[in-house]
Parts: structure tokens; C-alpha cells; sequence
């Protein structure tokens, strides 16, 4: 007795193709790789953009050549690196609002400088994954039904 393959998402009879990993449908398939490009390249690479615009705006005219590229990045890392600023050192509140708000500019120049790595690294990984999935959307709708 042979068993009928059902897509996972909609319940839609598969017949015997199968369009990824699991078992979807190739309208489901189509739809989960959209979205995972959406969600892993064309935002993260639209949000660097628009970081990198509102940092250069104000540094247009204060910098020149390297030393603007450099502050860009910097300032564009900095919500990256937002998850990572206040891991080490965390303002207490039991010392002067001086040495609080020294930590405070520490913290933002720590999550600014690891905020420029994981920034270049999320570019490098949206390449990777734009790659990959234009391959798998190629391979679905190449793919007979």
C-alpha cells in the first residue's frame, strides 16, 4: 500500500514530488524561500543602507577620505552591536553620574566596534544566502508539477 505525500503547510496531495527539504508544495516552497530572503538579505542589507546614510549625513562635513568611511561604519554598528554593549560592563548606579555615563559611552564604543564586525559579517552572509536562494527559486520553478 503506497502513502499519498501531503504538503506539511497547506495539506495539498504531493503526488511524488517534493520541492525542499520537508515536504512542501511548490507554491509553500516558493513562499518559505521569499521569505526567508526577505527576511535574512533584503532587510538587513535596506537597514546597513539606511545607517550608513543617516551616519554619513552628519559626517559629511567634519571628515574626508578613510576617516569618514571609518566613522560610518562605526555609527552604522552600533545597532548591531546593540545586544553586546552592556554584557561587560554595566553601570551600577552606586558611583558618580560621571562614571556612570563614562561606562554608558564605553558600552556604546564596544557595541560600535563589534557592531562594524557583525555588520560586514551579516553583508558577506546576505551575498551568500541571495545566492542560495536564487538558486533554490530557480530549482522550484524549473521543477515539474
Amino acid at each position: 500500500m503506497t502513502e499519498t505525500m501531503v504538503c506539511e503547510n497547506c495539506g495539498k496531495n504531493l503526488g511524488e514530488a517534493s520541492y525542499s527539504k520537508s515536504n512542501c508544495c511548490k507554491g509553500c516552497a516558493t513562499r518559505i524561500v521569499l521569505k526567508d530572503l526577505f527576511t535574512k538579505t533584503i532587510f538587513p542589507v535596506a537597514l546597513a543602507a539606511f545607517l550608513l546614510y543617516m551616519a554619513y549625513l552628519p559626517l559629511k562635513s567634519g571628515a574626508e577620505g578613510m576617516e569618514l568611511y571609518m566613522k560610518m561604519l562605526f555609527f552604522a554598528g552600533i545597532p548591531f552591536g546593540l545586544k553586546k554593549m552592556c554584557v561587560w560592563l554595566i553601570p551600577t548606579g552606586r558611583g558618580s553620574v560621571a562614571e556612570s555615563a563614562a561606562i554608558l559611552v564605553l558600552d556604546l564604543v564596544v557595541g560600535g566596534v563589534i557592531g562594524a564586525f557583525v555588520l560586514a559579517w551579516r553583508m558577506i552572509y546576505a551575498v551568500f544566502n541571495l545566492i542560495k536562494s536564487g538558486v533554490m527559486l530557480v530549482t522550484i520553478a524549473g521543477a515539474s508539477s
